[in-house]
């Protein structure tokens, strides 16, 4: 039930904002936004974007759709084409354009750096900060600047949640989609994109490939909000409440200002804003946020979607920061006679489907259904058009292991049959291990694409690991890779099909 808030009014003052140090940045965020409206730059930013190519995929992915729902095999909702294109736009931006940075590799022997310290600001208009890395191998210093200026970030096409959000803002704006930045005061940014269709606002987090799951950071990433400002070039507001499932607990985290501090300086930037917007404009705009702020009265329960962990960055990164919900998974069957569990590297989600092919289960996330791990992590290569699994960089060796259990007393392992695929470079190394009862058996290579174990008699559970070791100089961690793909494939590098039969 959501919490019993009140909330008041007040005349909005033309007063010089307060000197609350969460106000200031409320202000100065809101000026800011302005930048995206400059004419010759959202018209740079169009010529970066392959717009002919978007609708093309975005059309396909609604004929696809549509297939799917008039032949029974789908029972969801039918796309409008201007959700197709948004949902192409960010795969575009993710997968094909920007490029994320956890610790940059050294600029003298590209080996991994770990991060030393932060300079102060240079040029206002180019960084924010300059971050120091030091190498584990040479000790040499690399530094990563923190870009904030638009026209750079097009050139750099690198960083984190804050430039990813600042430059995906910018190609919607070029794309003529009312956005607005989102930045979230435990320290992260993204978008929303309002849809006339739907008449309301979407999340959308470019970081994470993810549209329209705004309760993924409290449910899926375990943060503990406070306060969540949406900026645009018409207005700002606290859009917190749509980003949590429980009201009451939230507010008892918002302690930078008062609520009516907080309301008040809004509606006074706001309206100094709105002096210039036509009346119209202001009319729709008041509109819209009022069927906003009737929504954010409501809470609601996560789904599935919105329970998965981060995935923009290395595990070793998102663990340190809490972010991501993984923990030991046991994949349970037994339901059915005979079931495959299958993962595609290159949209990074697993599915349960029947011996029909039907689906009847799907998980996000690589990290979110496996039982051990160790230094590995999902690496996407813009360049190539590839994904796969590999170690850290800097790591010497890796795992990864999924286990399997009968979860029906009546039921045992009959048959096992696994599909999986490695690939090593120079003297890297991969070895696929079985484990069963008190047996581990090696999967050879030639054998990876078909190993078939039958007649189990007693086994109702089962491991499969991965080891990673090998390979040489700076980039010996990539000189073992598993599952790789590319990133338009939809084949499934890894299927392990179990069959059942009766216990007695």
């Amino acid at each position: 039930m959501a919490a019993s808030v009140e909330f008041s009014f007040p005349s909005t003052s033309r007063s010089t904002i307060s000197q609350n140090a969460f106000l200031q940045s409320v202000h100065n965020h809101f000026q800011n936004v302005m930048e995206y409206e400059d004419d010759k730059l959202l018209e740079v930013a169009i010529s970066y974007v392959p717009v002919a190519k978007i609708q093309m995929c975005a059309i396909e992915r609604m004929r696809s759709l549509q297939k799917d729902i008039k032949t029974g095999s789908l029972d969801a909702p039918e796309m409008h084409l201007e959700e197709a294109i948004l949902i192409e736009l960010v795969k575009w931006f993710k997968t094909s354009f920007f490029s994320w940075v956890d610790c940059p590799p050294c600029h003298f022997c590209s080996g991994a750096t770990k991060h030393s310290f932060n300079t102060e600001k240079r040029d206002a208009k180019v960084t924010i900060r300059v971050e120091i890395f030091k190498c584990t191998l040479c000790d040499t210093e690399t530094e990563f600047p923190r870009y904030n200026d638009l026209a750079t970030l097009l050139i750099t096409r690198k960083g984190r949640c804050g430039e990813w959000a600042k430059c995906f803002m910018l190609f919607c704006r070029a794309m003529k989609y009312d956005t607005r930045l989102v930045v979230d005061n435990t320290d992260h940014v993204w978008t929303e994109i309002y849809s006339p269709i739907l008449k309301r606002w979407l999340h959308c987090d470019p970081c994470e490939n993810v549209i329209d799951a705004p309760l993924m950071y409290e449910a899926g990433w375990g943060k503990k909000l406070d306060y969540i400002i949406a900026y645009s070039k018409d207005e700002v507001q606290d859009i917190t409440w749509k980003y949590s499932s429980n009201h009451r607990d939230l507010l008892t985290r918002r302690n930078m200002c008062t609520e009516n501090e907080l309301i008040t300086t809004l509606i006074a930037m706001r309206d100094k804003r709105w002096e210039i917007l036509s009346l119209e404009r202001k009319k729709f705009i008041r509109k819209r946020l009022c069927t906003e702020l009737v929504d954010m009265m409501k809470e609601r329960e996560p789904n599935e979607n919105e329970k998965s962990g981060r995935s923009s960055g290395s595990l070793d990164w998102r663990l340190q920061r809490m972010e991501t919900s993984w923990k030991p998974y046991v994949w349970n069957v037994g339901e059915h006679q005979e079931v495959s569990i299958k993962y595609r590297t290159s949209t990074n989600t697993y599915e349960i489907a029947l011996l029909d092919g039907t689906t009847v289960k799907s998980k996000k996330s690589w990290e979110n259904a496996i039982y051990e791990m160790k230094d590995i992590f999902r690496k996407e290569e813009t360049d190539w058009k590839m994904t796969y699994l590999a170690r850290t960089e800097g790591s010497e060796n890796a795992k990864i292991s999924w286990k399997f259990k009968v979860d029906n007393n009546n039921k045992v392992i009959d048959r096992i049959n696994i599909r999986v695929s490695s690939q090593a470079y120079q003297s890297g190394k991969i070895e696929w291990i079985l484990c069963y009862d008190d047996n581990c058996t090696k999967i050879p290579k030639e054998s990876e694409k078909h190993f078939t174990l039958e007649n189990l008699n007693t086994v109702t559970e089962f491991t499969l690991t991965a080891y990673l070791s090998g390979g040489e100089g700076r980039t010996a961690w990539q000189h073992s890779q598993i599952l790789r793909q590319g990133t338009d494939s939809l084949d499934y590098p890894m299927e392990i099909t179990i069959r059942l039969r009766n216990s007695s």
